[in-house]
């Protein structure tokens, strides 16, 4: 890979399950919403989203009042298990979202359940998930001997 390239191989992956989903919804007539048929595009979209997000308060905030010190970023090229609990997280918050949003509270099963405590509980481990990440890819010049 050379530097500076854009890596889709999410967008790729959550595009080609939107298109399985629509053709299962359109071939067997499922009365799903198409929000629900765009729910793998949504849930990598806001990841990215809060992925970003988190980086610069993390990066502004481990670069706040150190004049004599640089940041340092340690390059991994690997998939971190802090992303996927992340995204999956996301997963769990959009799809609480959507049950929010088309109908009544179900209790079948309560992470699926569209609950206020659900989705509060979902958001702030995807939260939680990112700064773990982003605090050990982003250290203050004051840890070299680590």
């Amino acid at each position: 890979m050379q530097k500076g390239e854009i890596q889709g191989a999410g967008f790729c992956l959550a595009g080609f399950l939107c298109m399985v989903l629509a053709v299962v919804k359109l071939a067997l007539a499922l009365p799903w919403s198409w929000w629900r048929v765009l729910l793998p595009l949504g849930v990598v979209l806001w990841h990215n989203t809060v992925y970003i997000a988190v980086g610069f308060i993390w990066l502004t905030w481990m670069g706040c009042g150190r004049e004599g010190d640089e940041l340092r970023i340690r390059r991994r090229h690997r998939l971190d298990r802090y992303q996927l609990g992340s995204l999956v997280c996301a997963g769990i918050f959009l799809d609480n979202v959507l049950r929010r949003i088309d109908g009544p509270e179900s209790d079948w099963w309560w992470l699926a359940s569209g609950r206020n405590d659900v989705l509060v509980f979902s958001a702030s481990l995807m939260l939680a998930c990112q700064f773990l990440y982003w605090s050990g890819i982003v250290m203050g010049g004051q840890n070299e001997g680590r």
